[in-house]
């Protein structure tokens, strides 16, 4: 069940990370100019410049952060520039000097690809739902600067919102405490080309080059991948794939979409997904069983003559069911992410007709 687990990890993670971005418009405002002020453990000014509703931008901060540890007091001067331009990002340090740039286009594309198809009331719907697996809340609306702000509440930080711009902020984790207000407003003004391009002094390291060189040394042993020397291959489930994919087409729960059918590494695949929650049907020999899947953290029970087991993935984030075949020397696992209950897993199960 290694494989079934890596699945769910990346496409909840991708899910969640970029399926924000319904279109390049970050903001409901072309272009624009915002001042900050920053206060508490970090005190200083912070610039923010946009264009193209926010497909361009350049954020410049200098800021002194000062923090108390064990009666010992030190502080970090910082002064830096990022720009971003598309999918080119640049950041710079203009006290040492030195400079990173990577380029983003798998992330964004990904993102584009998500939610190209999703209404507006889907997108709201999955901001709501964002906003909800983090424990967050809409507090209502506020006039700051002249202007009317959602005010949302997320992580220990609540920010004041306008047309997707964070114009006032309030963090308190821990002994740290962080403030942020605008103090200067400009839209729709015009800014030169220059605005979003690089300091051409500065020699900038490629991130995208140095991860390419990173997992290029690292063994297959260092990233979990398997390793044919070393692993031995998962036995083939019994049951024919073509049998597993007429029930899998037949297969229609709630308002999810097919977006995976395969079978590979001696296992039956299949993955569900509405807007940032999945469900993955997975169809494997009992030979290959995991501690992971089959360990004290699931209940064993008995539903419809089967032997089935309860209980919760990824750290709590999901939860899956395990449904014994015996005659097909097969179990089928049925993962959900974010966790549904047991019962409305078996209700699934029912559905399937293996």
């Amino acid at each position: 069940m290694k494989k079934l687990s890596l699945i769910i990890i990346l496409v909840f993670a991708c899910n969640f990370l970029f399926s924000q971005t319904k279109s390049q418009r970050k903001y409901a405002v072309k272009s624009g100019h915002v001042e900050y002020e920053l206060s508490g453990n970090t005190t200083g000014t912070k610039s923010f410049w946009w264009d193209n509703y926010g497909q361009k931008s350049r954020t410049e901060i200098k800021s002194t952060t000062t923090t108390k540890v064990f009666g010992m007091t030190s502080t970090d001067e910082v002064h830096n520039i990022t720009v971003i331009n598309g999918t080119d990002i640049y950041t710079w340090d203009l006290i040492k000097k030195t400079g990173q740039k990577s380029i983003n286009d798998e992330n964004i594309q990904m993102g584009n690809d998500i939610a190209k198809d999703m209404t507006e009331a889907e997108q709201k719907k999955l901001a709501d739902d964002i906003l909800n697996s983090l424990g967050g809340e809409r507090l209502g609306t506020e006039s700051f600067m002249g202007r009317t702000c959602e005010i949302i509440e997320v992580l220990g930080c609540k920010s004041w919102i306008y047309k997707g711009l964070s114009l006032k902020s309030e963090a308190k984790v821990l002994m740290i405490k962080s403030f942020e207000n605008a103090t200067k407003i400009e839209e729709n003004i015009n800014l030169p080309a220059s605005t979003f391009e690089p300091d051409k002094s500065i020699e900038y390291q490629d991130i995208n080059e140095l991860q390419n060189q990173a997992y290029a040394n690292v063994g297959m042993d260092d990233v979990g991948v398997d390793n044919d020397e070393n692993e031995e291959k998962n036995v083939q489930v019994k049951y024919p794939f073509g049998s597993f994919e007429r029930v899998i087409n037949n297969f229609k729960y709630k308002n999810y979409r097919k977006t995976m059918l395969t079978s590979q590494d001696g296992q039956h695949q299949a993955m569900f997904n509405k807007l940032i929650n999945s469900i993955s049907i997975v169809a494997a020999s009992v030979q290959n069983d995991d501690a992971e899947m089959a360990g004290e953290t699931f209940a064993e029970f008995k539903h419809q003559g089967k032997t089935c087991r309860y209980g919760t993935v990824e750290g709590g984030i999901g939860s899956a069911l395990i449904v014994d075949y015996p005659s097909y020397d097969m179990h089928i696992a049925i993962v959900a992410m974010p966790r549904i209950s047991k019962e409305e897993l078996l209700k699934i199960s029912d559905m399937l007709n293996f």
